[in-house]
């Protein structure tokens, strides 16, 4: 496991656990990020952009580093969930 901000952009992830606030881990959830969840890590600055559910969504660096994932295997498929 590592955090978010130091995985490579295209790499698809599962998200194992948020280490913020509960203000923070509250918010992220809302958003749709939450423990299980798969996204794919495309762009890597200061700030990270991620795709969750079909959407782009932007985190802080800082917001980036309390969000700890496993990268997925190549070899299993990416299954990231659709909309509702």
């Amino acid at each position: 496991m590592c955090p978010l901000s130091r995985v490579p952009p295209g790499t698809a992830v599962k998200v194992k656990r948020l280490f913020a606030s509960p203000e923070h881990c509250r918010r992220l959830r809302e958003m749709g990020v939450r423990e299980e969840l798969e996204l794919k890590l495309l762009l890597k600055n200061r700030d990270v952009v991620c795709k969750v559910c079909n959407r782009r969504l932007a985190l802080s660096g800082k917001l980036a580093d309390a969000i700890l994932v496993q990268p997925l295997c190549a070899s299993e498929p990416t299954r990231l969930p659709e909309d509702p």
